[in-house]
């Protein structure tokens, strides 16, 4: 991406999904550093030429958890993301589709599977999950209290149903860890 492109409190649609800052149409590496007062994440979205053919978003060839030091960085952004309702957007969009079809609003994946696929590549969440425990039971919890507040907060846009973006299957969420962090959720 390019390199002064800077943004003081970027608004995102998810977080830690950077997508919507990956420059479309482009082909190449973007790499998003996310600065707080306890420390900074970087992210990284790649972009190859097949992708754009298909109409691919950016892949994220690097996720925000790598090391030990990261986890109070996310936990610092998750204690003070915000909520920012797009109701409106959302209606002038319906209002375009028209009676040709239903605009669905989607909510984060639960926050097992958050952590599984959006903050760590799978094979370190497995390790994180047991060599830090304490740690990935904080970061679910706040992961929680988001998906919680963002479920109220989407009381507001009195639509029938929103869809929750989860995709689980058997190889990486087994009938244990479905019991203990998927059907609680």
């Amino acid at each position: 991406g390019d390199a002064d492109a800077r943004q003081s409190e970027p608004g995102v649609p998810r977080f830690p999904d950077g997508d919507s800052l990956v420059p479309q149409g482009k082909v190449g590496e973007t790499h998003i550093r996310l600065q707080t007062d306890v420390g900074a994440l970087t992210v990284e979205y790649v972009v190859l030429e097949e992708m754009l053919a298909t109409g691919a978003r950016g892949y994220l060839a690097k996720h925000p958890i790598t090391d030990d030091a990261d986890y109070k960085v996310v936990e610092y952004i998750l204690e003070r993301i915000e909520f920012t309702p797009q109701y409106d957007q959302f209606r002038d969009i319906q209002a375009h589709v028209g009676e040709h079809g239903y605009v669905i609003p989607m909510l984060e994946r639960i926050p097992f599977q958050q952590l599984l696929i959006d903050y760590f590549d799978s094979v370190s969440f497995f390790y994180a999950l047991h060599d830090n425990p304490r740690a990935i039971d904080r970061l679910l919890t706040l992961l929680d209290h988001k998906v919680s507040d963002t479920i109220r907060r989407l009381a507001e846009l009195d639509e029938p149903y929103v869809e929750i973006g989860d995709n689980l299957e058997g190889t990486m969420t087994n009938p244990k860890l479905f019991r203990q962090y998927a059907l609680p959720a």
